[in-house]
């Protein structure tokens, strides 16, 4: 979701982020240096946002937190994980268990303490 770019070069090199800002790393920000946590964290992002069905940003629906980190990770905190998931998925899904299990993946990739 977010790659290095350099105009002048043909590969992958140190410039500038291009990406969605919904999947950056938010330690980014504060010191503009990519490093592998950076591709954890979108990866816990993209899937989040395949267990949810909510894109990253939309502040409509996540109110004051503004994304959906910072919504899942409130709702998490507030014993309602639950209602993280898309309600279509789990009528769809037989292995509701393997979706908290997804869940449970999502949340370790987005702590940037656990890695």
């Amino acid at each position: 979701m977010a790659r290095l770019m350099n105009t002048f070069d043909t590969h992958l090199s140190i410039s500038t982020l291009a990406g969605t800002p919904g999947y950056v790393l938010p330690e980014y920000y504060q010191s503009f240096r990519c490093t592998t946590k950076g591709d954890v964290y979108s990866y816990g992002v993209i899937l989040l946002e395949l267990l949810s069905g909510k894109r990253p940003i939309d502040p409509s629906i996540f109110g004051d937190e503004n994304n959906l980190v910072g919504w899942a990770k409130q709702l998490h905190i507030d014993k309602r994980t639950s209602e993280i998931l898309d309600p279509e998925l789990i009528r769809q899904e037989s292995g509701e268990v393997e979706l908290y299990q997804y869940l449970k993946i999502a949340f370790k990739c987005l702590d940037g303490r656990a890695f």
